[in-house]
């Protein structure tokens, strides 16, 4: 665990699903919304977000068959 990682959560707010990536500990500078993506961390977060967008994907075709 790092202060500086990033939180990827699922989230629905009645309109579908969505990707929501957050990161707790962020500079004031990012906290205004952005985030911060290092070209070292980019490979796992980038597989994370697809394992994530796969999760959705399979629930929406669990729910509309």
């Amino acid at each position: 665990m790092s202060e500086y990682a990033t939180m990827i959560a699922v989230e629905d707010e009645g309109a579908g699903e969505f990707l929501l990536l957050t990161q707790p500990f962020a500079s004031t500078k990012l906290s205004a919304g952005g985030i911060a993506i290092s070209p070292e961390e980019w490979p796992t977060l980038r597989a994370a977000i697809e394992a994530a967008f796969a999760e959705i994907s399979l629930h929406n075709a669990k729910d509309h068959p």
